[in-house]
């Protein structure tokens, strides 16, 4: 018997890594590299905050938070259009679906097919530079399911959506179709403070363990690199290196022997 899914909870540190279907190669050349992880800034860095990140020929890690208190937020336009159809129940829908619309049920109507972006629930009613300046929880944050607040995303989802669009890139430029990733990625939630540290050491050492590399720090596609630079991409370099006290001692934990059972392979 399979065991139960991990839920992705909302606060909770998680060791997300996937490989392709097979074993089979998902990146060939730099900008493969780039467009996963501009896609995966798309679709996962609105749910998520990353903090380690490795991406290898067949597979790929990542140590990531899932944001607390997100929901979708949708412009004034969009909801107008939603509450007139909501008014009128026979008649068709004429919202069309954006590139990046979330796949909502087709029971929440016009939501499903409405253009959206992440809010923080407990920014709602601050004066913001977007689409609905002055307006009060409820309008921000439009009811969807009869509770009286907006829907909240689901990270699994997310991280499909990730997958599904890199593979839409992938598969016509190499000539092939069907499945690129495994059906289900791993999760491992991350539960301690240890754990936690040795986790983002394995992922940053991973292109070493695996033959990629005689030395990690030569391997590029990495978050390695983004701590000892200014300005990489959604990398929370400060947290990371609040949690080993300082530049020097993150320095040393990489260089350090570690155990990596239970880490994945």
């Amino acid at each position: 018997m399979s065991k139960p899914t991990i839920p992705l909870t909302p606060g909770k540190y998680f060791h997300i890594y996937n490989r392709g279907i097979n074993s089979c190669p998902i990146f060939y050349d730099d900008y493969d590299h780039e467009r996963f992880l501009y896609l995966y800034q798309k679709y996962v860095g609105q749910i998520a905050e990353t903090f380690a990140w490795v991406l290898m020929r067949t597979h790929f890690h990542l140590l990531i938070r899932i944001k607390e208190d997100m929901v979708y937020r949708y412009s004034m336009e969009e909801i107008r259009k939603m509450e007139g159809q909501r008014r009128n129940a026979n008649r068709s829908l004429s919202l069309s679906r954006g590139a990046d619309a979330v796949g909502f049920p087709q029971s929440e109507d016009a939501l499903s097919f409405a253009k959206w972006e992440m809010g923080n629930i407990r920014d709602a009613g601050k004066k913001d530079s977007g689409t609905s300046v002055g307006c009060d929880a409820r309008e921000q944050f439009p009811d969807v399911s009869g509770c009286g607040q907006g829907k909240t995303p689901n990270p699994s989802l997310h991280l499909g959506h990730l997958f599904n669009a890199y593979a839409r890139y992938f598969n016509p430029k190499y000539h092939r179709h069907g499945s690129l990733f495994e059906n289900q990625f791993k999760r491992k939630p991350i539960e301690d403070e240890r754990y936690l540290l040795n986790v983002m050491v394995y992922i940053h050492k991973n292109p070493e363990h695996h033959g990629y590399c005689s030395d990690f720090r030569q391997y590029p596609w990495s978050s390695y690199h983004a701590s000892l630079q200014e300005g990489n991409r959604f990398f929370g370099k400060e947290e990371v290196l609040e949690w080993f006290g300082s530049f020097d001692n993150f320095i040393l934990a990489h260089s350090m022997k570690m155990e990596i059972e239970d880490m994945e392979s």
